[in-house]
């Protein structure tokens, strides 16, 4: 029975019938209201972060993974630098362990993609328009 899931699991399925995750169509699996501060702001950074990579075709699987946790990692980050901002005290140690996660996701999502230069054929055409 094991194999026959595997080998279900393993065929491309139609997009209507994948998770909404899955296809990015949602951005967490359970339906939640993304309005929040932090829920919108892991949609901006999953959103830029996507776009400086080529955007979600251009990605695998575990680049997109790669991309959702570090957006996840630093929304985390910047509400206890605001705590501490603020004048609370954090656990600077925790924080640190934070930091240091974030940065090894940063390296798991792939360089960034330098934009394309116009070709010559592209600034003339430019120019004569």
């Amino acid at each position: 029975m094991t194999g026959h899931v595997l080998k279900s699991a393993m065929k491309t399925r139609h997009p209507g019938v994948k998770a909404a995750v899955s296809n990015g169509s949602r951005l967490h699996l359970l339906q939640l209201d993304g309005r929040t501060l932090e829920g919108r702001r892991f949609a901006d950074l999953v959103e830029a972060l996507t776009a400086e990579r080529g955007g979600y075709e251009a990605l695998d699987t575990a680049k997109r993974q790669a991309i959702r946790m570090y957006a996840q990692l630093a929304v985390e980050r910047e509400r206890i630098e605001g705590e501490r901002a603020s004048g609370k005290a954090i656990d600077s140690e925790a924080y640190g362990k934070l930091c240091d996660r974030a940065d090894r996701q940063y390296r798991r999502m792939g360089p960034v993609k330098a934009p394309e230069r116009p070709g010559l054929r592209d600034r003339y055409q430019r120019r004569s328009a």
